[in-house]
């Protein structure tokens, strides 16, 4: 008994073992790649499915349905984020419906300079809006807004998101009703920018892609709540793995050790 026991941690440490390197690897397997146009330049982004997987596979499924192409820039606020996720065409138009995907349990990546997440109203309510951070924010994600986990983050082009314009700042509910209102938008799409703020930055087409150009020179930087500052940071995401496989490793080294004392007290006893 004490050795099929044995044989059985043993199996499942070594399943442990191959998650773990999984885990390790999943990034490269599955991160893909989506390049937008806009009027300030190209902007290639770098999708993260181990941060936010249904997150990720929404921003995916909005940008190969083309929902983001020619949509306005309508929030950009200077050092904090730029907004985007109404289309272009009204929203009733549109040919086709999204509902409210759940939110993402954070794995402890924090927002760093150009990293991408879902806007939303609450828990559980992420639907089409996404916004890029201008400059690394640690009050963004916090447990009072769940639904902000980073699916991305920019790897080229920060410099064509720096010149989108900010002439308009934030909305017209956060901006003494100076901003762009979202409803409004919603129902008019861009012929209501185009009247209202004509200085207004728009995307062009956003494609999905397996590989970019140039590619990435470094591994994405995985910031961690523990230490935002350190940009290569390990991710908690991995760390799990690494905690449920520790313990078991010990426990069955501590088997083994005991069904060694054991069978040499038998000996000595003969």
């Amino acid at each position: 008994r004490s050795y099929s026991f044995c044989t059985l941690l043993g199996n499942m440490a070594a399943r442990w073992a191959a998650v773990l390197a999984a885990a390790v690897c999943i990034s490269a397997e599955e991160t893909k790649y989506v390049v937008c146009g806009s009027t300030g330049g190209d902007v290639t982004i770098e999708v993260r499915p181990e941060w936010s997987p249904l997150g990720a596979e929404r921003f995916l499924q909005l940008v190969e349905d083309g929902f983001y192409d020619g949509a306005g820039l309508f929030r950009n606020v200077k050092g904090f984020l730029c907004q985007f996720g109404v289309p272009a065409e009204p929203l009733e138009k549109w040919k086709k419906y999204y509902s409210k995907i759940n939110d993402d349990p954070s794995v402890g990546v924090a927002f760093g300079k150009g990293y991408m997440s879902f806007a939303g109203s609450g828990s559980n309510s992420r639907t089409t809006q996404v916004f890029i951070t201008h400059q690394a924010n640690s009050h963004l994600g916090k447990p009072h807004s769940p639904w902000e986990t980073p699916f991305g983050r920019v790897i080229s082009g920060m410099d064509s998101v720096a010149a989108w314009s900010t002439e308009y700042g934030d909305i017209s509910a956060f901006n003494k009703n100076h901003g762009v209102d979202p409803s409004r938008l919603s129902r008019e799409g861009n012929a209501y920018l185009k009247k209202e703020f004509p200085n207004i930055s728009y995307l062009t087409k956003c494609t999905v892609t397996s590989e970019t150009t140039p590619a990435p020179t470094t591994a994405a930087p995985l910031l961690s709540r523990a230490s935002a500052s350190n940009p290569y940071a390990f991710n908690n995401y991995y760390l799990i793995y690494v905690i449920g496989l520790v313990p078991g490793l010990i426990l069955l080294a501590l088997l083994v050790a005991k069904k060694k004392q054991r069978r040499d007290e038998r000996y000595e006893l003969r």
